[in-house]
């Protein structure tokens, strides 16, 4: 190395321990395989010092065959919180792009001591504890349940007994035309199909597990007669048995009826992407993207430069390091929620809405063997 022009130092105070980085502007060419040419004109790597307790991390752009270069002596404690996959994305999103439009070294220089600073910060993490801890008590999260955050409306069409000689509308005396239940018709096929009439109580009376079914087809809720067949109250249709749909007020943050919620999303519905969008946008101010349901984003972040893909085993090092990682299948996605750095990784805790909406373990989120799960890196943040 040669030419050392500036030096300085910035001081990053932290909870456990104070540490120096020091900046360092020089003239130098770098040799071997741990540094990366970007479009000859960034370079950014790691090269171990001797005394094995500092990283060097170089930044630079070529001018008259030369590297200029922001040189970063980093303790080697921090080596974890600055690791390559954070100090690459620097590198091709922040500092080769600011490389083209300045030339001014030292405002290069600034512009990484920024970055670098933005990338050791707790106040993400610091968010996603508050936040993630308040939403995961919000029922309007939780499966089947009404939040109007999300277009969907606040009320509902139950179905009340009535009697009536007129059989125009098949089992119902009135219709109804609303594109916000665009599943109501079939709920009200598979009611005509199902041979049991209360003279008395409303379909949303009924016991909610008189619709059964599960997951993401519509044709697997069907009406069972399990929970009504030994009460005397319901009994076989006749032709004098008939329904009306009523327009029903629902609040937000509360349950709607199975039935309700098939005639809404054509499944018993659950909110893990319309979770997961509004704790981005707690944490960090606005959605990290748009979402289209889980199969399109799982989809699309790999396309995306922001989100940088990682191994599970690597999960807690960045978690717990300050930095948000998210989980997605294409059918499911949470947030890892941050713990001890210590903790081992069959104890991840993610923070999620889904079949269970809150906290719960990693490996329990997911099925691991038979489905494909990614996990992300969210940088975005740190080019602001």
């Amino acid at each position: 190395m040669k030419k050392l022009l500036l030096i300085s130092t910035l001081m990053i105070s932290m909870t456990e321990f104070a540490l120096a980085i020091s900046y360092q502007t020089m003239e130098y060419k770098p040799k071997g395989k741990n540094y990366v040419l970007n479009n000859s004109s960034a370079v950014y790597g790691y090269i171990p010092s001797t005394s094995g307790d500092a990283v060097w991390i170089f930044y630079g752009r070529r001018n008259n065959s030369e590297y200029f270069l922001t040189c970063i002596l980093v303790s080697k404690s921090l080596e974890q919180r600055l690791p390559m996959i954070v100090l690459r994305y620097i590198g091709n999103n922040v500092a080769s792009p600011k490389m083209k439009e300045i030339k001014s070294i030292d405002e290069i220089k600034a512009i990484i001591q920024k970055t670098i600073a933005r990338a050791l910060d707790q106040q993400y993490k610091n968010k996603l504890l508050i936040e993630g801890a308040l939403m995961a008590k919000d029922s309007s999260y939780q499966r089947g349940h009404c939040n109007t955050n999300w277009w969907m409306p606040d009320y509902y069409y139950d179905y009340v007994p009535t009697f009536s000689k007129d059989t125009t509308n098949g089992i119902l005396t009135n219709k109804i035309d609303d594109k916000s239940f665009p599943h109501l018709g079939y709920v009200t096929d598979q009611l005509s199909k199902f041979n049991y009439h209360h003279d008395l109580k409303a379909l949303a009376k009924w016991p909610d597990k008189v619709m059964g079914g599960s997951g993401f087809e519509r044709y697997r809720y069907v009406f069972t007669s399990e929970p009504i067949k030994t009460d005397q109250g319901y009994h076989n249709r006749n032709d004098s048995c008939f329904f009306m749909l009523k327009k029903i007020s629902i609040s937000h943050g509360k349950k709607y009826p199975k039935f309700a919620s098939v005639s809404i999303f054509g499944w018993y519905a659950t909110y893990c992407n319309f979770f997961a969008s509004d704790l981005q946008k707690k944490v960090f101010g606005n959605p990290l993207w748009v979402t289209e349901g889980c199969k399109k984003d799982f989809d699309n972040l790999k396309l995306w430069s922001d989100f940088a893909e990682i191994k599970r085993k690597d999960i807690p090092q960045y978690s717990n390091g300050g930095y948000f990682v998210i989980s997605i299948s294409d059918g499911h996605v949470n947030t890892i929620f941050p713990r001890q750095i210590n903790e081992k990784e069959e104890r991840l805790q993610v923070i999620q809405a889904g079949g269970i909406t809150g906290f719960l373990p990693l490996i329990e989120s997911f099925n691991f063997e038979k489905t494909d799960v990614k996990h992300y890196l969210y940088l975005g943040y740190l080019k602001k």
